[in-house]
C-alpha cells in the first residue's frame, strides 16, 4: 500500500488493483481467503495470455514478449 491520496507513488500497483476490481470483480469482502487467491491467480494467467492490450498492439503480454525476442 502507499500512502493515502497518492496515486503516483505506485501506479502500476494501483492499475492491477482497479483491473482486479473492475473488470475481474475481485472486491467483494465476503469472499474467503483462498477463494480470493484463486482468482486472482487466474486473472493473472487471463491477463497475460489471452486478454490482447492496446499498449501491446493488440497483442496478449506473453505474445509481445515472444516476438521482441
Amino acid at each position: 500500500m502507499t500512502t493515502k491520496y497518492n496515486p503516483y507513488k505506485n501506479s502500476i500497483l494501483g492499475r492491477g488493483n482497479g483491473i482486479l476490481k473492475n473488470e475481474f470483480f475481485i472486491s467483494d469482502s465476503k469472499m474467503s481467503k483462498s477463494e480470493i487467491q484463486r482468482i486472482v491467480d487466474q486473472s493473472i494467467y487471463i491477463y497475460n495470455n489471452e486478454r490482447p492490450h492496446l499498449s501491446c498492439k493488440m497483442m496478449t503480454p506473453c505474445q509481445a514478449h515472444i516476438k521482441r525476442k
